[in-house]
């Protein structure tokens, strides 16, 4: 876990009537992809009292991870054999 709770919460904050902070924002401040961040929000935001911010910030966070695309399964990109060019 981030030792920057209140920080990720702060920019998530700041964001929020633009749909979230740009990912270089996020990777320069804290290393880590948006997709981590919004995980990592949304577990800080859970042990919280429900408020009007955190509601927010949990749709945000929702809405985000709802639309982060599957990981690639890249093993199909690599095969055993080449095929030769007169192929």
């Amino acid at each position: 876990m981030t030792p920057y709770p209140d920080a990720m919460k702060n920019i998530a904050q700041q964001w929020l009537p633009f749909g979230g902070p740009p990912a270089e924002e996020v990777l320069v401040r804290f290393g880590i992809t948006l997709e981590t961040f919004y995980r990592r929000l949304n577990y800080i935001i859970s042990a919280e009292q429900p408020s009007a911010t955190t509601t927010a910030l949990a749709e945000l966070a929702r809405t985000k991870l709802s639309h982060t695309p599957a990981p690639r399964d890249n093993r199909s990109l690599h095969t055993d054999t080449v095929a030769s060019p007169d192929s």
